[in-house]
């Protein structure tokens, strides 16, 4: 049986202010300063509970809460999450998990309507229907080994994006590729543009936005392009576009895309600026738009790997903001502990305002978010103590 406590109360972290608004360009805001501590504006309706995993995991709403999704080398598992009215009697209480938690295989699942998909060690992408995990699962694609898998409906049909690598004369490239359905894969990233990581959202129930990031030594550019099926079911793409370009990285860098119920789109990518390292936010036009405006929100320092995830609208969900999750430094010494950090984009200016942080007992990695159909946000992330989930109500 679970162990229950008492809330944890906050350690004193500083609070980002609200970024600056920016020109409608590519502009920066001050890295935060170190502030009093506060409480989170998104107030804690259950939880932090800990699972019987660790490590990553996919988070999509459902009719009847939240499911979340991990897998032991390519073979997904599920819990299931029920979702209750938003009250003001919520009682939320700390449940650690009466056991040794499992290791969750990397990369994270990814999940769209009823399905999982999980790559396993070889990289081989595994479909599987989520209420169904005692069937066999499909082989659908093969990955690079390690490379981030991303999903979203076209209808009935569920698409299927990832990274695969092709040995071109100039040596070797990994590409973004998509597959819809039971058709054969089609190549979203630009000939002589490589893609490090993909991400889809979806824009409607006729479309879903793709976000690729090309990493390089020297720049990151960021493309984004429009899917969609034909009547026949073929994958149609729509115009290639380059919406942002962000400094140079020697490492993976991965990406996120927030969508509201009014089709307002922002990629989120951790890099570097003039001014600093943060997380830029491009606003994205429909259709995507050449050098779309951006807003860079600067952290204290700048670190490999920084986590980010946002919400896309759902035909279920509730709310109309597009709440981000980020993880960063609390302050510029490199061994600052990296904290999780909730708020929302402005859609006026593009900036992101804090909410607050999640309290943490040490640094935090892995984080997924999703909000169910009441308009809570559930959030799911890692740190020392293991992988935990919980439902806030932000404003």
């Amino acid at each position: 049986m679970d162990a229950e406590a008492p809330v944890p109360v906050p350690v004193p972290v500083p609070v980002s202010p609200p970024d600056a608004a920016p020109a409608p360009a590519t502009t920066t805001a001050p890295p935060p300063p170190p502030a009093d501590a506060g409480a989170n504006a998104c107030r804690l309706l259950s939880g932090p509970t800990q699972q019987p995993f660790t490590g990553p995991a996919a988070l999509i709403a459902t009719d009847t809460g939240v499911d979340i999704v991990w897998h032991k080398n390519g073979s997904p598992r599920v819990i299931s999450v029920p979702a209750v009215p938003i009250t003001a009697a919520a009682k939320p209480a700390r449940k650690a998990f009466d056991g040794q938690p499992d290791r969750a295989s990397r990369p994270a699942c990814a999940a769209a309507g009823p399905f999982a998909f999980c790559s396993d060690a070889q990289g081989q992408v595994h479909r599987a229907l989520r209420a169904q995990l005692e069937a066999p699962d499909t082989i659908v694609a093969q990955a690079d080994m390690g490379a981030v898998v991303t999903a979203g409906m076209l209808g009935d049909q569920p698409v299927l994006g990832y990274l695969a690598a092709r040995t071109t004369s100039e040596g070797r490239t990994s590409e973004a590729f998509a597959r819809l359905g039971e058709q054969p894969p089609v190549r979203i990233s630009e000939s002589g543009s490589g893609a490090t990581d993909v991400v889809f959202a979806p824009r409607g129930r006729d479309t879903i936005l793709a976000m690729t990031i090309d990493a390089r030594r020297a720049m990151s550019p960021v493309h984004a392009r429009n899917l969609s099926a034909s009547p026949t079911k073929s994958l149609v793409l729509g115009t290639d576009a380059v919406i942002y370009v962000g400094g140079g990285s020697e490492h993976q860098v991965h990406g996120a895309l927030g969508v509201d119920t009014g089709a307002n789109a922002f990629g989120l990518m951790p890099t570097s600026a003039e001014s600093g390292f943060g997380l830029a936010l491009i606003r994205i036009d429909a259709p995507p738009r050449l050098d779309e405006p951006a807003h860079v929100s600067l952290y204290p320092n700048g670190f490999d790997f920084a986590a980010v995830a946002a919400t896309a609208n759902t035909s279920r969900a509730e709310g109309s903001s597009i709440v981000v999750a980020r993880v960063r430094p609390i302050a510029a010494e490199p061994s600052a502990m990296r904290m999780l950090e909730l708020g929302k984009i402005d859609l006026k200016d593009g900036s992101f305002l804090p909410f607050g942080f999640v309290p943490s007992g040490s640094s935090v990695q892995n984080v997924a978010i999703v909000r169910d159909r009441f308009g809570a946000i559930w959030v799911e992330y890692t740190d020392g103590g293991g992988s935990w989930l919980e439902r806030r109500v932000c404003p």
